[in-house]
């Protein structure tokens, strides 16, 4: 019995006594305040932590959930839809009613930059370093020709042809309403096609058609009798 009170008695002390470490003689003083690129001043410690989940939203299948929180943090009247806010809410990122959590609103505004701020893209953005006078960008953000001639970011083409073979696999009806909005944008949706393109992120969350996504399909998806058929999007030289 003896032992077992030892066991838990070291199980409490020795975290107890890192923490202490950390705070006192550790290089990283978690009650180190940081000016971010907002010049707002944050806790270190709550910087690093949220900057951690914007880093797995940005690398992952979140970048819309993080477009989202982005849009909320600029303007708090923004409503995120449902399966952004249930993401983001799992990650600790905003509360039950979908307000950013403590430093989030900072940190995102001085993380996340939108390539052209006037029209802000989920698939146009970059990730960098909060804190002002780091200017690092997180991921690599490498512009890759299209077979149509125009442009893209690595990271939106390469979510963007996952989306296109999970509607491919799933809803090919979906596909081809969509490769024909991209071909004649004056087309108009199906209310259920349209729903299922929102929740694999190839329309934005009010139901309009970005140019990246479309010059992707434009590349990518070819006739081949009555179906349709993915090819390589990228230009060949």
């Amino acid at each position: 019995m003896y032992k077992r009170i030892a066991f838990f008695v070291l199980l409490v002390l020795i975290p107890s006594t890192s923490l202490i470490y950390s705070m006192e003689k550790g290089p990283k003083n978690i009650f180190q305040q940081v000016v971010l690129k907002n010049e707002q001043k944050e806790f270190s410690y709550g910087v690093n932590t949220t900057q951690k989940k914007l880093e797995e939203l940005y690398k992952g299948t979140g970048r819309m959930s993080l477009y989202e929180l982005t849009l909320k943090c600029q303007d708090n009247n923004y409503a995120i839809n449902t399966h952004s806010a249930e993401e983001l809410k799992e990650k600790g990122l905003i509360t039950k009613d979908c307000q950013p959590i403590g430093d989030v609103r900072n940190v995102v505004l001085s993380a996340v930059k939108f390539n052209d701020p006037q029209k802000p893209d989920a698939f146009n953005m970059s990730l960098q370093s909060p804190i002002k006078g780091q200017e690092e960008s997180i991921g690599a953000l490498t512009p890759i020709p299209l077979r149509n001639g125009s442009t893209v970011l690595h990271a939106a083409l390469k979510d963007t042809m996952k989306s296109l073979k999970k509607i491919k696999d799933s809803h090919p009806k979906a596909l081809r309403e969509l490769t024909q909005k991209c071909r004649n944008m004056n087309l108009r949706f199906s209310s259920d096609i349209e729903d299922k393109l929102k929740q694999l992120y190839l329309l934005q969350p009010d139901g309009s058609l970005n140019e990246i996504k479309r010059n992707i399909v434009l590349s990518a998806v070819e006739d081949e009798g009555s179906e349709l058929k993915l090819v390589d999007p990228v230009k060949n030289n």
